[in-house]
Order: structure tokens, then sequence, then C-alpha cells
């Protein structure tokens, strides 16, 4: 199984002092269920969901193998609710529209998964990122995508707050990160990929 992380520097793994993040543990961890299993880590700090949607297509067909199964994991939200001069950077109803046409084409290609965007210090942001979240699960039910809320894991995750705070307040650090793909690792909708896969 191939399994392709798109997103921004959450995915990538900034700050972590350890340089692993989120996905890198969680494909190690994986790999004692699917072995052989391989990641590829397509995060772009600053990404938003419109230079995602601009990139994921040639980014997946270069690293497509056929008789293989082939996943999509999206995760980005952050920098769309980032506000610049008073307004978000991406629109709300720009960054659905960008999941859209993602989604289109992901579900035709690979077995997809999305997961949230991450809580961060700052309460303003956090309730712009929650009505993203609450916008992102419907459409994604309708191409029976499953979709993972980070906000109940992570808000009572002693590691994910403390390493913000000793940071920069959106970005975790090592503790943070194993935390994060700790609550991936055990989603039923990771695990199904895991076991069923071909």
């Amino acid at each position: 199984m191939r399994a392709l992380f798109f997103g921004d520097s959450f995915v990538n793994g900034t700050h972590d002092p350890l340089y692993r993040g989120w996905v890198s543990r969680l494909c190690a961890e994986s790999s004692r269920i699917r072995p052989y299993i391989t990641c590829y880590n397509l995060g772009v700090r600053r990404d938003t969901s419109a230079d995602i949607l601009r990139r994921w297509e040639n980014e997946f067909s270069a690293r497509k193998v056929q008789d293989e199964t082939m996943a999509a994991v999206f995760s980005y939200g952050v920098n769309d609710t980032m506000l610049e001069q008073g307004a978000p950077r991406i629109d709300p109803a720009m960054s659905m529209d960008n999941t859209r046409r993602m989604m289109e084409g992901a579900v035709q290609v690979a077995r997809v998964l999305f997961i949230s965007p991450t809580p961060l210090k700052d309460p303003d942001h956090n309730d712009r990122l929650r009505e993203m979240n609450t916008r992102l699960k419907p459409l994604l039910a309708e191409y029976s995508v499953p979709f993972l809320d980070l906000f109940p894991g992570l808000l009572a995750s002693p590691e994910w707050m403390n390493d913000m705070e000793k940071n920069d307040g959106i970005h975790p650090l090592d503790s943070g990160y194993a935390a994060l793909s700790e609550i991936v690792f055990r989603w039923p909708a990771w695990q199904d990929l895991l076991k069923t896969a071909g």
C-alpha cells in the first residue's frame, strides 16, 4: 500500500525537533499491521486548500503504481482560516469548493481519508476552524470520505496543549505530534484501511 499525505505545516511536521512529525510516526506504527507500507509526506508550509488543489494530482500521479492500493490522506485548514488584512486567506465558500474539486478527483483514483485541521492556542481562530469542520463533514460524506475531527482529542491532550504553550501557539513539538499520531492510528477508518488494503 502507498499512502500519500497532502497538507500544510502540520502534515510536514514543522517544529518537531526530531523531524518525524505525526506522519512518520503513524507509518512506523502502522507497519506492524501493514508491512512495507510506503508513505509520502507531501505537506508544504503555509499551503491552503487552493495550493493543494493545484498540486495534488501531479504529485499523486508521479507516485501511482498499478496493482497496488493507493491511499490519499488530506489534512488542511489552518492556513485557509488565517486572517490577513482582517479576512481569511481563503473565503470559507472557496475552501469548500476547493475541497469538493479535490474529492471529485481523488475518490476516482484512491481510497481517501480526511483529517481535520488542528486546534490552536488562539480561541478566535479555533472558532473559525470549528466552523470549517462543521462544513467539511457533510461535504465529505457526499463522497463517502471518512472524516476525523481532531478537536476533541487534541484539546484534551496535555501533550498537545503543553507543546503549543512552549512553542509558537500554533505548532506542537515532538510530544504533541506523537499524541496526534496516536489519535490517527486508533481511528477506525485508518485501521480499516490498513487491514483491508489489497
